[in-house]
Parts: structure tokens; sequence; C-alpha cells
């Protein structure tokens, strides 16, 4: 899986230039559309990763034919975009 930039993220308005999505001091990501949901969506994006792994690693303490399918669907999405955001 890549490496993304650490967590935590935020945003910085404070540019003439849109929207600046930072890792401490370094820039990350720009929203140009200056639109400030998004931007807040993509800065939680390390944090929401990380409590995604969390959540699908959870299964280990009951085995998998212990859940319901919606259970088991829902898993197999969480190992999907995990996979997804380390460019698998």
């Amino acid at each position: 899986m890549s490496k993304h930039t650490p967590g935590p993220w935020s945003v910085d308005q404070s540019r003439n230039s849109g929207i600046t999505i930072r890792s401490g001091r370094m820039g990350v990501a720009k929203v140009f559309a200056s639109n400030l949901e998004d931007a807040r969506l993509i800065a939680s994006a390390p944090e929401l990763l990380e409590m995604l792994k969390s959540l699908y690693n959870m299964p280990d303490e009951r085995s998998l034919n212990d859940i319901s399918n919606e259970e088991l669907d829902l898993w197999m999405q969480a190992k999907q975009l995990i996979a997804k955001a380390g460019g698998e």
C-alpha cells in the first residue's frame, strides 16, 4: 500500500487562491472551486482511512461466519475502499 502524507490535515483559507489542505505547514491539496465542504472532507481523509482500517480489522474478534450478510457486505466494501486509497 502506498504511503500518503500523514494526518491530521487542516483547511487553510488564508490565501486568495482558493482553499489549501495542509499537513502542518506543507500543502497537500488545493480546492479550486472554493468549496469549503469539499475541503473539509478532503482534510478528514487520513483520519477516515485510519478509522475504516480499524473497523475493518474488528471481525478478528469474532468469526466472519457470525456476522449478517449486510455486515459482510459492508466489511467487503471497506476492504475495497482501503485498497482504493492505497492505489490498488
